[in-house]
């Protein structure tokens, strides 16, 4: 067992003050020919690219919260999509750099689609190959798994 890593999570004594919060993010996907291609935008603290996500709002459904995270991660407000499905949840356990707190996040990831075909201003329609280089390793893995389904 990996002493390190066992460190690196929270004491059980600890978990009742761990922040668990809901996200969405979402997958939006179009196909051009053969090749699936990814919505992305710039994460302007890391230089990486990412999904569009966010946290839930207490009042919101989880359309609500795709919809009002795409708008603002696009800077367009008449951004639209359409939720298909949820495919996949992960969860994520860090230590908040802010505030050194413990944090227990989980992702609903939706599938989605819009009719805005044009890339604007900050964010890309990028193929899903070329994706995998551009996000953080906890995005690549879902964007992985993917690309492993169309080969079969």
């Amino acid at each position: 067992m990996n002493k390190d890593k066992i460190e690196t999570y929270p004491h059980p004594e600890d978990w009742a003050e761990v922040k668990k919060t809901w996200s969405c993010k979402a997958l939006i996907f179009e196909k051009r020919g053969a090749v699936i291609h990814i919505l992305l935008v710039p994460n302007e603290h890391d230089g990486h690219w990412s999904i569009p996500w966010g946290s839930m709002k207490e009042w919101e459904d989880v359309f609500e919260t795709l919809l009002r995270e795409c708008r603002e991660e696009l800077e367009s407000p008449k951004f639209e999509i359409t939720q298909h499905q949820e495919f996949i949840s992960t969860e994520e356990i860090f230590k908040s750099p802010k505030d050194q707190k413990w944090r227990h996040k989980v992702y609903m990831w939706y599938l989605c689609s819009t009719e805005n075909k044009a890339d604007w201003g900050k964010w890309h329609f990028v193929p899903l190959l070329e994706a995998l280089e551009k996000v953080k390793e906890f995005e690549r893995k879902v964007l992985e798994d993917i690309v492993d389904s169309e080969k079969e």
